[in-house]
């Protein structure tokens, strides 16, 4: 199971549509558009759009004071939605 984490505060518990991976078009769905993998830990990745600053999205104040409080991250900024996912549901 994934999280996906809006702009404002929303924290959804999300899962593949076939039960197991998700799909890259899920996953873009989730996020608005191409996205971006970032490793926040060994087995989780942050997926983010890609074309966040080209598009203007918002900081997502939320998922980044959630990953600076619960991983070895410093500072991290992550703009419009962003999905926290192990590294099995998605290929």
């Amino acid at each position: 199971m994934a999280t996906m984490v809006t702009v404002d505060g929303e924290f959804i518990d999300v899962v593949p549509s076939n039960g197991k991976f998700f799909e890259v078009e899920e996953l873009q769905e989730m996020v608005g558009g191409d996205f971006q993998a970032i490793q926040i830990s060994k087995n989780e990745y942050v997926l983010v759009n890609e074309e966040g600053l080209i598009e203007d999205l918002p900081i997502n104040k939320p998922i980044c004071h959630y990953i600076s409080q619960n991983y070895k991250v410093r500072t991290f900024y992550v703009l419009g939605t962003g999905v926290i996912v192990n590294n099995k549901e998605f290929r």
